[in-house]
């Protein structure tokens, strides 16, 4: 055991990694923390805030708080192995919760530009090969999702009911 003082903000995830690495995204100043035996690395992010990264294939999916063109409401998604990009994403809605199974990734999310807070939240289903929606599932009423849990052929929710922003 030991302790490491990090220099950065927006520490929310811890990402362990093989040969007792970690990685943890610091979404408040766009970079990212590798730590290995007490040494730890700081790197620039590729895009700006990255939020959460989500290993995968012996790369990793990470989630920014970032658009090319502006918008508030879009995510920008990236899968990068071994320093290459495979694909980069720009996906709607506001990202509440994430989850991986297999090669999906499960995205619950906020669309901001609906006036109607019982139609604005969705489960967005993304195929990971290829970097594509294969289905957003709308979810009626004013929910707050806590965890997703797919077995088998059945995706499980909890939710909080009556939220507003």
């Amino acid at each position: 055991m030991s302790t490491t003082k990090i220099n950065a903000n927006g520490l929310e995830q811890i990402i362990p990694l093989k040969e007792k690495k970690i990685l943890i995204p610091g979404s408040y100043n766009s970079e990212l923390i590798h730590i290995s035996s007490n040494k730890v690395d700081i790197e620039e992010s590729r895009y700006p805030s990255p939020l959460s990264i989500i290993p995968y294939n012996d790369g990793e999916i990470t989630l920014y708080n970032y658009d090319e063109k502006g918008d508030i409401n879009f995510y920008t998604y990236q899968f990068v192995r071994e320093n290459k990009k495979i694909w980069t994403k720009r996906f709607e809605g506001v990202p509440f919760l994430i989850r991986k199974y297999d090669d999906n990734l499960f995205v619950y999310i906020k669309d901001m530009k609906t006036n109607d807070e019982s139609s604005s939240y969705s489960l967005m289903i993304i195929d990971l090969k290829r970097g594509t929606v294969d289905k957003k599932i709308n979810i009626h009423g004013a929910y707050i999702a806590t965890e997703i849990l797919k077995k088998k052929n059945y995706i499980y929710m909890s939710q909080f009911h009556n939220c507003s922003f």
